[in-house]
């Protein structure tokens, strides 16, 4: 009787660590990426924020990160005057991503937000 309490009560404290595994890795991290005029790894989208949200999206996807949420958000001091490839243009792309990718979406140059 007491090595099936024991069990029990292993299986009761194995299904509890297992929850909380899945519920970090279900939670959602955000990261951003300041939008360039043309240096950016998905390229430019001529299509606006749709456009460009697609095209962020097929290239994590590309990069193996799945399940990412892709927001947009312009703040003129962020914009550079200047029209080099690498200067600013204002807009910074927010993505969401599962805890799994974190490292992934950090190697490929994102920040992540505060």
């Amino acid at each position: 009787m007491k090595t099936v309490k024991v069990i029990l009560f292993l299986f009761l404290i194995s299904g509890m660590f297992s929850a909380c595994l899945n519920e970090e890795n279900n939670k959602l991290f955000e990261f951003y990426w300041d939008q360039t005029y043309c240096a950016d790894p998905w390229g430019n989208s001529t299509e606006g924020n749709t456009g460009l949200g697609l095209a962020v999206e097929e290239y994590l996807i590309d990069q193996g990160i799945l399940g990412a949420k892709v927001s947009f958000s312009t703040e003129e001091e962020r914009r550079q005057d200047c029209f080099a490839c690498h200067c600013t243009s204002g807009n910074r792309i927010y993505v969401q991503v599962p805890f799994q990718f974190r490292n992934r979406i950090l190697e490929l140059g994102f920040k992540e937000a505060e």
